[in-house]
């Protein structure tokens, strides 16, 4: 069975070399390649972990032992392609203009009002779509563009002359094809870090561009597989800076790292997320981050007006 879609009778190991396909995820998740990343979520077992086992890659010392049946669906001379687990890489449009255009005037004045200067933002390689009217946060892993992550930074509600009504304009859109389960958006800010500032947003994990290992999980709920790569980097701290509304995810991460020093990067009084602070007063709340532990309950309790006497 799957344990991406659930589904037996789709994943599939070759007996030769170890490679897998889904025939299911693989068409929506490229859910394919490599051993270990199946092994990982069928055992529950961080990649890292299980490259040492299989190919000697560290120096992990684990008493875990694979049981696994495998079935065999390649003919005799059937192989898969060695780079079937490679994330394809893909192009920017030609409307999606670097923040340096004159065509980008808008998206480096959104990304400045938000705290965001135009040198930190041309570091991430963020663009501009005029025509759409959002700002381009890109999703790269090794310096490849695999995806983006379109802001609208105009009014939510659009009329219609056609229709002589309002839409409503979604404020975030992520392009096709990107296997968020598989990556982190900014994930090459973590290379040679020995920590990770795990965020919700692309606006939030900026604000924590002056804390290094900075990234932005593009949701709220962190996936299994976001939980595995991370660890599979071999980062030793982490510092959750999820929305305050995310109570039960951040305690659910904290379960998740138990082996791991967490830390609970928490906005002050009067902020609801790390995109309405300061990256200096993100930078402050990094250094006095206290650490947390799974005994730890996190509760979020939500604030309401009280209602006024008339």
């Amino acid at each position: 069975t799957c344990p991406r879609c659930n589904k037996p009778g789709k994943l599939f190991i070759e007996r030769k070399n170890g490679r897998f396909i889904c025939f299911v995820c693989a068409e929506t998740q490229n859910f394919k390649g490599r051993p270990e990343y199946a092994l990982s979520e069928l055992l529950s077992i961080p990649v890292a972990i299980l490259r040492s086992q299989l190919y000697g890659e560290s120096q992990f010392v684990s008493d875990v032992f694979f049981d696994i049946e495998i079935r065999d669906f390649f003919g005799r001379d059937d192989v898969m392609d060695d780079d079937a687990d490679e994330i394809p890489t893909v192009s920017w449009a030609y409307n999606h203009y670097p923040l340096d255009h004159h065509f980008a005037v808008r998206g480096v004045h959104y990304l400045q009002s938000r705290g965001i200067p135009l040198e930190i933002a041309k570091e991430y390689n963020i663009r501009h779509a005029p025509e759409d009217r959002r700002v381009m946060f890109p999703i790269e892993m090794d310096g490849r563009l695999i995806g983006h992550q379109g802001r609208f930074i105009s009014q939510s509600r659009v009329w219609s002359e056609d229709d002589g009504r309002y839409y409503d304009t979604p404020k975030i859109l992520t392009s096709k094809g990107v296997p968020r389960d598989r990556v982190v958006m900014f994930m090459d800010r973590l290379k040679g870090s020995k920590h990770v500032v795990l965020c919700e947003g692309p606006v939030d994990a900026l604000k924590a561009h002056l804390c290094g290992g900075n990234v932005a999980t593009m949701g709220k709920a962190v996936t299994k597989g976001q939980i595995a790569l991370i660890r599979s980097l071999g980062v030793e701290k982490i510092y959750l800076a999820l929305d305050p509304d995310a109570a039960d995810e951040t305690q659910r991460l904290v379960r998740a790292f138990s082996d791991i020093e967490v830390y609970l990067m928490h906005p002050p009084e009067g902020k609801k997320d790390l995109g309405e602070m300061s990256m200096e007063e993100v930078k402050e709340l990094f250094l006095a981050a206290p650490r947390v532990n799974p005994a730890h309950v996190f509760v979020f309790i939500r604030k309401t007006l009280e209602p006024r006497a008339e």
